[in-house]
């Protein structure tokens, strides 16, 4: 089964059905044509090929969350690792993409596979965990490979990224003055 089967059955344009089944120039179809094209696939059990989809699409519609090794840099990992994953798999869940993780392992760095994950359109950004000052230089090559990027639980010293981090000292401040005063 493919689209111009698709299109066949439902009596339309295979432009039309790729309209339908990509998500591009959707205003092109009506809400009639598109009723009918979604109808036949139901009943065809056709399902597009999600990596046609992202190639049209020019989106993964994934997101990658790296994260360190066990003590990699000389830390450890952080307590918060398994709330901030599923916080960032919810929220971005409700836009319909996905979260991958991968272990920034020695392997992972030699290779530059952070890199290739953007390059070939397996996700269409970065989440990094806990990235410290001289913990390696594949946050430059994010940067430079144009990848987007937000630092989470970490501080981007010298470089243009977001970042979100924990107000610990500022809480622990408020704590101590909200108790004892």
């Amino acid at each position: 089964m493919n689209i111009r089967k698709i299109a066949q059955l439902a009596g339309v344009s295979i432009a039309s059905v790729s309209r339908v089944l990509n998500g591009a120039d959707a205003e092109k179809v009506s809400a009639q044509t598109r009723e009918k094209i979604l109808q036949v696939c139901k009943e065809q059990r056709y399902v597009p090929n999600g990596h046609m989809l992202r190639m049209v699409g020019r989106r993964a519609n994934t997101m990658a969350f790296l994260l360190p090794g066990n003590n990699q840099y000389g830390t450890r990992m952080d307590e918060n690792l398994s709330s901030a994953i599923l916080g960032a798999e919810e929220e971005l869940s409700r836009s319909s993409i996905f979260l991958t993780l991968a272990v920034l392992n020695e392997k992972l760095l030699e290779s530059k596979a952070y890199i290739k994950f953007y390059q070939n359109k397996t996700v269409d950004g970065v989440l990094v965990w806990g990235w410290v000052e001289g913990g390696g230089d594949y946050l430059q090559d994010l940067i430079e490979g144009g990848v987007p990027t937000v630092i989470l639980q970490g501080e981007s010293v010298g470089v243009s990224l977001t970042s979100v981090t924990p107000q610990d000292r500022e809480g622990q401040k408020m704590l101590v003055d909200h108790d004892v005063g």
